[in-house]
C-alpha cells in the first residue's frame, strides 16, 4: 500500500508538501513546488519539515510557515492549472468570435478592427458572458477555483432535479422549495435556449431579448445561485440596457459607470493594502524574490503590506475613479480618451496576471 508520501506525490494538481524520501518511509524531508511545478529548495521557501514533526504543530505555526512559503512562491499551483486556465480564456474570446460570425461582416480575423467595436459584438459579447458564466464555465471554474474534476460543475447541478438549491424566498409555493424540481430545471434550460437564441442571430433585437430578461429573474426566485452565478450587476444589467433603452450605448455607459465608481468606493479602505501584496504574491510569472519581499514591511517577520504595496493599491483605487470620469467626460476622440482606456486595459491586465480566481 502507497504510503502518505506517495499519496502527496500521486496527487493531481499537488499545490502544497511533498515528500522526498523511499516508497518505505513513512516520514520524510518535505519540500514544496515552485508556481511553475518544478522542485526548489525547501529553505527557499520554508524551513525542511517532518509530517509527523508538522502533525504535532499548533494552528499559529502551521499558518506562519504557510504564509512564509506562500510570499516566497505563491499558491504553488502547476504549470498545467495555468495553462487549463490560459485555453479556458482563449475559447472565451474565440466563442464570441464565433457567434459574431452569424452577423454579416462581423467576426472576421483579418478584419477585425473594423467590427470589434460594432453594436452588435458589443451585445454578443454581454450575451456569450451571460451564458458563460449561468452555464458554470466562468468564474471559480477549474483548478484555480479548486475544481478539480470535473473541472465544470454548476450547470450539471442546475439541470438535475432533486439538487440542492437556495429559494429566493424559502417555503412560497412553487418555487420556495430546498430541492430544485422539473420547474427549475426548465425554467433554467429555457433561459440557455434563449440564451443560444439571440447569439446565433444576424442582429440582436427585442424579441430575442425578453425571454431572457423575463427568464432569468424567475431562475433566480427558484434559486439564487443561479442569479449570482449569471453575474447580473454586471450582464443581466446590460442586456436589460439593451432591451428597455433607446440609445443602449448611453445606458450601458451608465451601467460602467456606476459598476466602476462604487468599485473604487469599496478600495477606500485600510481593508484594501492588504488584499494587493497577497494578491500580486500570487502572480506566476512575479519571479523575483527581493519584489516579493518588497511588498511586505519586513519578511518574513512583518506581513503588513508595506509602502509599495499601500501605493500600488492607492493607484488601483485612483483608476477605478478616473475610468468612469473618462466614460462621463470624455465624449470625443482624443488623447484623453486613449490614455482612459489604455488605463482601464492595464489595470485589468495586472489583475489577471495575478491570477484572482474570481476573475478566472
Amino acid at each position: 500500500m502507497w504510503n502518505t508520501c506517495q499519496r502527496a506525490q500521486r496527487a493531481p494538481y499537488d499545490v502544497g508538501w511533498t515528500c522526498a524520501g523511499s516508497s518505505r518511509q513513512r516520514s520524510g524531508s518535505w519540500h514544496r513546488s515552485s508556481p511553475g511545478g518544478i522542485p526548489v529548495k525547501a529553505e527557499a521557501l520554508a524551513p525542511e519539515l517532518d509530517p509527523v514533526e508538522w502533525s504535532r504543530k499548533d494552528f499559529t505555526d502551521r499558518v506562519r510557515i504557510g504564509t512564509q512559503a506562500y510570499v516566497a512562491g505563491g499558491i504553488g499551483y502547476p504549470l498545467a492549472a495555468y495553462l487549463f486556465h490560459a485555453v479556458k480564456l482563449s475559447l472565451f474570446v474565440l466563442g464570441w468570435v464565433f457567434f459574431c460570425r452569424f452577423s454579416p461582416g462581423l467576426g472576421g480575423f483579418s478584419d477585425v478592427t473594423t467590427w470589434i467595436f460594432h453594436g452588435t459584438a458589443f451585445q454578443k459579447a454581454f450575451l456569450w458572458a451571460s451564458l458563460v458564466e449561468v452555464t458554470g464555465f466562468g468564474c471559480m471554474s477549474g483548478p484555480l477555483g479548486l475544481r478539480i474534476w470535473p473541472p465544470f460543475t454548476a450547470g450539471l447541478h442546475f439541470l438535475r432535479p432533486g439538487t440542492i438549491k437556495l429559494a429566493a424566498f424559502p417555503g412560497v409555493p412553487v418555487l420556495g422549495g430546498r430541492t430544485r424540481t422539473l420547474l427549475d430545471v426548465t425554467l433554467y434550460a429555457a433561459l440557455l435556449g434563449s440564451l443560444l437564441r439571440a447569439l446565433v442571430q444576424p442582429e440582436v433585437a427585442p424579441m430575442h431579448l425578453v425571454p431572457i430578461v423575463v427568464l432569468l429573474p424567475l431562475c433566480g426566485l427558484g434559486d439564487r445561485t443561479i442569479f449570482l452565478a449569471a453575474r447580473v450587476e454586471h450582464h443581466f444589467a446590460m442586456i436589460v440596457c439593451f432591451l428597455f433603452a433607446g440609445n443602449w450605448i448611453a445606458a450601458c455607459k451608465w451601467v460602467q459607470l456606476a459598476i466602476w465608481f462604487w468599485a473604487g468606493v469599496s478600495k477606500l479602505t485600510v481593508a484594501f493594502a492588504y488584499v494587493v501584496p497577497i494578491m500580486t504574491a500570487n502572480n506566476p510569472l512575479l519571479k523575483s524574490q527581493a519584489l516579493r519581499r518588497r511588498l511586505f514591511v519586513s519578511y518574513p517577520d512583518d506581513l503588513r503590506p508595506s509602502l509599495l504595496a499601500k501605493t500600488m493599491a492607492h493607484a488601483g483605487g485612483f483608476l477605478e475613479f478616473a475610468a468612469p470620469l473618462t466614460l462621463l467626460f470624455v465624449t470625443r476622440d482624443g488623447p484623453l480618451l486613449y490614455l482612459g482606456m489604455f488605463w482601464v486595459l492595464a489595470l485589468h491586465g495586472f489583475i489577471l496576471s495575478n491570477l484572482p480566481i474570481a476573475a478566472v
